[in-house]
């Protein structure tokens, strides 16, 4: 037991003198990019020691946060909902570019597929539809590597490829529908509007009605 406990102090004494190297290059270098790039590190050994308690033990993670697990999650899927909020009502143009599509089509491509992303509440809280369609839009617009999404959105490899995956067979599904049930109005639109032009002496025109 002892063993153990002084293997755990010692990680976690390597982790937080990687944090203080990190803090303390972030004071030294001038560049904003590389000053970035350290900060994502720091969240990123954070991370490490927040996982390392969620899966080893819960109790230790309680300590370490004064928090649950599902409530960890949940305020994770919070604050994820409040950036895209923000985005959406305060600047349009960030907004827009980090999803490449203006407020008003999110919304309406929302209110299209969100009950088809939307999960079921189980054992922990699910990703709202919001940000799942906001992942894919991101991920769609920008071209980035599965790999280099899930770092930046703070979600598992896998549960990023499943969230792409089944946000676009959603939406390909309700734009298929959407398209045949168009083509099979569209005749009858295109012989309505132009009926004027073509209307014999009976006043009919039975030819077009061969393409209906």
């Amino acid at each position: 037991m002892q063993i153990e406990k002084l293997e755990k102090m010692r990680k976690c004494l390597l982790v937080q003198q990687l944090l203080l190297r990190t803090l303390i290059n972030i004071k030294k270098l001038k560049s904003l990019k590389k000053k970035m790039i350290l900060r994502r590190n720091v969240v990123g050994a954070y991370e490490l020691v927040c996982n390392y308690f969620k899966v080893r033990n819960h109790e230790e993670f309680y300590q370490f946060t004064r928090m649950s697990v599902q409530n960890f999650d949940e305020l994770l899927h919070l604050v994820g909902e409040q950036t895209c909020n923000y985005f959406k009502v305060r600047n349009h143009e960030e907004f827009y570019q980090f999803t490449r599509m203006s407020v008003q089509n999110f919304d309406e491509l929302l209110h299209l597929v969100g009950e088809r992303l939307q999960k079921q509440v189980c054992r922990r809280q699910p990703i709202p539809p919001e940000i799942r369609l906001t992942i894919t839009l991101h991920y769609l617009g920008h071209g980035g590597s599965v790999s280099s999404e899930a770092v930046y959105f703070r979600v598992g490899k896998s549960t990023m490829y499943y969230i792409i995956a089944e946000t676009r067979r959603r939406e390909n599904g309700y734009y298929a529908q959407q398209i045949r049930e168009l083509l099979r109005d569209a005749p009858a639109i295109i012989r309505n509007r132009f009926a004027k032009y073509f209307v014999s002496h009976v006043g009919s025109i039975s030819w077009q009605y061969d393409y209906i």
